[in-house]
């Protein structure tokens, strides 16, 4: 079952060579949005690879910003979690926790509420960070009460 539903899921997902830049492959997941049933096999896609490669050690998903925003609310509803959403720097209210990262074709920072999350709650959420290629960076404060992952 797992292999028809990554073959759906991989007929949805459109690539744009050199976009936004060259070198750069876009993948548009548009498609996976539209059609109910690859969303669903995406969804449950990643919630066994989590249940698998975590077990019950997750306690939140963390939804980056923009497509961790459609992704990370259904996957942590699949999975019985909350969700945390991480946006990009100085668009959420109050203390945040920071981190920033550089891409192909520029640099990104993201944000979330904080910083009262217990240290477990910090692994998972800068866990989601990290797999987009950001270092993890040892915590100091900033002004206004801003940490940085």
């Amino acid at each position: 079952m797992a292999d028809s539903e990554l073959q759906l899921v991989e007929q949805r997902i459109r690539s744009f060579p050199d976009f936004p830049t060259p070198g750069v492959v876009f993948r548009d997941i548009s498609p996976v949005l539209k059609d109910p049933a690859s969303f669903r096999a995406a969804i449950g896609l990643l919630a066994r690879h989590l249940k698998a490669t975590h077990g019950g050690r997750i306690d939140y998903i963390a939804g980056i910003d923009s497509r961790g925003f459609l992704f990370g609310p259904s996957l942590a509803q699949e999975l019985g979690l909350g969700c945390v959403l991480i946006r990009k720097r100085g668009k959420l209210p109050g203390p945040t926790v920071w981190a920033s990262y550089s891409l192909e074709y520029g640099k990104l920072c993201f944000s979330r509420p904080g910083p009262n999350y217990t240290q477990r709650e910090n692994a998972v959420n800068s866990f989601a960070t990290r797999a987009v290629s950001c270092p993890p960076v040892p915590h100091s404060r900033e002004p206004q009460d801003t940490t940085r992952l």
